[in-house]
């Protein structure tokens, strides 16, 4: 029998699950069953999802929450959103205000091509001096971060949300980005491609992330599956037909292409 499921199960902040109530958000997607636990538990993530699944919340959540508990213990803790278009950005910034709507965090969107001082915060985002979150495409955010003072030694959250297909200059600014992170960062990478999440994974961005896929029939699990202990071995877990059949790899023995790429379907054809 199905239990219905609703954001206080998580464990996240009564102001968080409170302001979603508020703004009618009442019960998680599939993929936010599956990926909020684990990016609760502080494991970084890959996860294909595309637009309409509640991908933004499902990562932007568990951020927000370690965000709120650090604040509330005296400590700083920020997130770093870096998208592939702008208007991604515009509706991850969307989302947390919703989400926040009894919790004020400072969001900061950087325009790119903008010459900026670290005075000059205010003017892009919610006239704080040190926003909570900064969000925007990858390059305009790695340029931002190379003319300010942003402290990234704070930085707890790193996302990459990619929207669109990786160009060239996204994946040299998000190594820039990382370059700068803490060892202690959670890394999160979502794609609505496989070939997205394989350049994410090329670059370096995750380094023991759990899997959750759902994108152009890709399956995508109810809950997320324990990797393999060493040595890797491959783990199957049938879902219900609608889910299909998924499986989770350690970075050791990871795929060529990803599930949903072009490289599996080419390979599928062979």
């Amino acid at each position: 029998m199905h239990v219905q499921m609703d954001f206080d199960s998580f464990g996240l902040d009564e102001r968080l699950t409170r302001s979603l109530r508020d703004s009618r958000i009442l019960a998680p997607t599939t993929v936010q069953r599956a990926s909020i636990p684990v990016l609760i538990e502080g494991r970084d993530l890959a996860m294909q999802a595309g637009s309409g699944t509640g991908r933004v919340l499902a990562f932007c959540l568990p951020a927000i929450n370690r965000m709120l508990a650090a604040r509330d213990g005296g400590t700083v803790a920020r997130a770093v959103i870096v998208t592939t278009d702008t208007g991604s950005a515009m509706r991850v910034h969307s989302d947390i205000k919703r989400a926040t709507r009894h919790a004020p965090l400072g969001v900061l969107i950087p325009a790119a091509g903008v010459e900026r001082t670290p005075a000059s915060y205010g003017q892009f985002g919610d006239g704080v001096e040190r926003p909570d979150v900064l969000v925007g495409p990858a390059p305009a955010v790695a340029h931002f971060l190379r003319g300010t003072g942003y402290p990234m030694d704070g930085t707890a959250v790193f996302a990459v949300l990619a929207a669109t297909q990786i160009s060239a200059d996204d994946r040299e600014a998000i190594a820039s980005i990382m370059g700068g992170l803490p060892g202690s960062c959670q890394r999160i990478a979502v794609g609505e491609r496989g070939e997205d999440l394989e350049a994410m994974m090329e670059i370096g961005l995750l380094r023991s992330p759990a899997m959750v896929m759902d994108a152009g029939g890709a399956p995508r699990p109810d809950a997320p599956v324990e990797p393999p202990a060493p040595p890797p071995v491959e783990e199957s877990v049938l879902g219900p037909r609608r889910n299909r059949s998924i499986a989770r790899r350690t970075p050791r023995d990871r795929p060529e292409t990803w599930p949903g790429s072009r490289g599996s379907r080419r390979a599928a054809t062979r």
